[in-house]
């Protein structure tokens, strides 16, 4: 929490210096999955993208507003506030007794910050965070009612003025699945393809 509250001090005075700042529409889908937890006990669990060993995309989207501070020529630091609706498979099988295939959607609000290098004309990369709150997570035995995370972003996309295209690896850090068969936890992976649509600018 800590280094929390340091980058986002890091980052309101990172927006102080900015020179303009442009607003709009951000519009993301991904492909999410949840990593792969072994059982202590002998039984396993497989809440990834995966079943019956072929891969099966599970969708996700989210929906904002972002801000996009331009700093000096080569520094772009993205806020946005989002409406995050994940796709979460569970394929979990505990001692070969009882079979658990489902995919429910969680959703959350979450606060994108990312800070971007611009390379050559319209190329960016970036890396940040996305502190997310999940309501409604209970399902099966889940024991997380509500979850909280702060997955890690890194980002590459290409500025085109109009409108900006990206895609970014979002790696989770805390489980939003707990306790479901033996000591299980599951943690979120995403790929995700935005699409940011200016509205507005503000020049300072």
């Amino acid at each position: 929490m800590k280094n929390l509250l340091l980058l986002l001090l890091l980052s309101f005075s990172i927006c102080a210096h900015a020179q303009t700042i442009r607003h709009g529409v951000v519009v993301g889908i991904s492909d999410s999955w949840l990593n792969i937890m072994d059982y202590p006990d002998g039984g396993f669990g497989l809440p990834s993208g995966f079943e019956n060993e072929k891969w099966k995309a599970r969708p996700s989207f989210n929906l904002g507003y972002q801000l996009k501070f331009d700093i000096k020529e080569r520094y772009v630091l993205d806020a946005a506030l989002l409406f995050n609706s994940r796709g979460v498979h569970a394929n979990v099988i505990e001692f070969d007794i009882e079979k658990v295939n489902e995919t429910k959607r969680f959703n959350a609000i979450a606060l994108n910050g990312v800070f971007n290098y611009k390379i050559w004309k319209g190329i960016r990369i970036g890396a940040g965070v996305e502190p997310t709150f999940y309501w409604n997570t209970k399902y099966w035995d889940n024991l997380k009612k509500t979850a909280f995370d702060v997955p890690l972003v890194v980002k590459a996309g290409y500025d085109f003025d109009f409108m900006e295209v990206s895609l970014s690896y979002k790696h989770g850090l805390s489980p939003i699945i707990e306790g479901v068969g033996h000591a299980f936890e599951a943690k979120t992976r995403d790929v995700q393809l935005s699409v940011f649509v200016p509205l507005g600018k503000l020049g300072l």
